[in-house]
């Protein structure tokens, strides 16, 4: 029989049998199970980076449609202030050519008020009075309301009417259209008012010549002098 020595040292090393082989399956068993938790964790931070790779760009994305959006919305605020700009300051244009315009028709209509020299028809009546009645050497200067180059010739009509040269010479300015200049004229004189401004030159009562449109003022005082002070 074994001795109480031998036993002892075998039931030892069966025990340590059995523990080495219980720790060794415990160290499989965890390391394995340790692997897979490693690779799924490894699957899921793959995912996790190809997720935020997407987000990423999606945002990106999303970053330029806003921007372009943004520049488009400021473009459009852009284009609204300087089209506010430019109708703010088209009435003030128009407001200052308008008074511009007021400002030289009352200068003409002052200069026409102190000049003593040209005689102002407005009526029919007094127009057939003159034609019936003026045996000087004359010049009558049919215009028109609203004719720019009838206010064109206005100051150079002034101008030489106001010269001592043709002191002789009666100056008549007379509105066409209130008139009815067009139908005297041509019964007086057998002459046709085709356009404003025109000019007619008169002497003893008789048609001497005429000139149609604006005239510069040597041309209008060489016209007088070759018609009426032969």
């Amino acid at each position: 029989m074994k001795s109480l020595h031998e036993k002892s040292i075998l039931l030892g090393f069966i025990v340590c049998l059995s523990v080495g082989a219980v720790y060794f399956i415990m160290h499989t068993y965890v390391s394995m199970h340790a692997k897979i938790i490693a690779d799924q964790y490894n699957i899921k931070r793959q995912e996790e980076s190809v997720l935020v790779t997407k987000l990423v760009d999606e945002l990106q994305e999303i970053k330029k449609i806003v921007n372009t959006m943004l520049q488009h919305q400021v473009q459009a605020i852009n284009r609204e202030i300087i089209q506010s700009r430019n109708n703010n300051q088209r009435p003030q244009q128009q407001e200052s050519q308008s008074s511009c315009r007021q400002a030289q028709s009352q200068a003409q209509e002052s200069a026409r008020a102190v000049n003593k020299k040209v005689t102002e028809i407005l009526t029919k009546d007094d127009l057939q009075s003159l034609l019936d009645s003026n045996n000087n050497p004359s010049v009558l200067f049919f215009h028109m309301n609203g004719c720019s180059w009838c206010k064109k010739m206005d100051p150079v009509f002034d101008e030489v009417a106001n010269n001592p040269l043709f002191s002789n010479v009666k100056f008549y300015r007379i509105e066409g259209r209130a008139s009815q200049a067009g139908e005297l004229v041509q019964k007086a004189f057998n002459q046709k008012i085709s356009g404003f401004p025109t000019l007619l030159f008169i002497n003893n009562g008789k048609y001497v010549d005429k000139q149609v449109g604006f005239a510069k003022q040597e041309e209008f005082e060489s016209n007088i002098k070759k018609n009426l002070q032969k």
